[in-house]
């Protein structure tokens, strides 16, 4: 991917730019708390230390893989971190594709944040990298997780091996939405 994402991106009510070591204490709340990670992993960070580690394996997939990461994303009225979103390389089970991906601290759930930071996410995608499509997949449970990928525009393209729901928006259906 030659193109490069143009940080910060910003929408409303949010700022989201590349992570930095320092964000891991504020994004501890996100990735320590049980129902926050409930549908995404079961080895959560218990301290600072944990997190930054965490953090840290993004900061270097970010920088080895063409800007293609988790994100920080911050309340911009407050300067509050929220949380994380980005686009990363996957594999569903069908080939290769970009997947967005992202969670937010429990405190700010119910406000439109997720679906504003992940749509801006999208953009950024098929509007500045060109890509043909964007993938995502969760748990069946998550069915949070599944309205709002719906409220995206990503429609249900299968299961993954694991057998979690994928959904997919190509660019086309993208930008005929917006």
């Amino acid at each position: 991917m030659a193109r490069r994402i143009r940080f910060p991106i910003k929408t409303p009510r949010l700022t989201i730019r590349p992570m930095e070591l320092g964000d891991a204490e504020a994004l501890l709340p996100v990735y320590g708390d049980l129902e926050t990670m409930q549908h995404l992993s079961s080895d959560l960070p218990a301290t600072v230390a944990e997190a930054r580690e965490w953090v840290q394996t993004k900061i270097d997939l970010f920088d080895r893989d063409d800007q293609l990461s988790l994100w920080t994303v911050i309340h911009t009225n407050s300067g509050q971190i929220v949380g994380d979103v980005g686009l990363q390389h996957e594999d569903y089970g069908s080939g290769p594709v970009v997947g967005l991906g992202g969670r937010g601290n429990r405190q700010f759930w119910r406000h439109g944040l997720g679906f504003e930071a992940a749509s801006a996410t999208i953009a950024v995608g098929f509007e500045q990298l060109d890509l043909p499509a964007i993938g995502a997949e969760t748990r069946p449970e998550n069915v949070p997780a599944q309205v709002l990928l719906s409220k995206l525009g990503m429609q249900p393209a299968g299961t993954n091996a694991r057998g979690w729901p994928v959904y997919l928006i190509t660019r086309e259906d993208w930008l005929t939405r917006s």
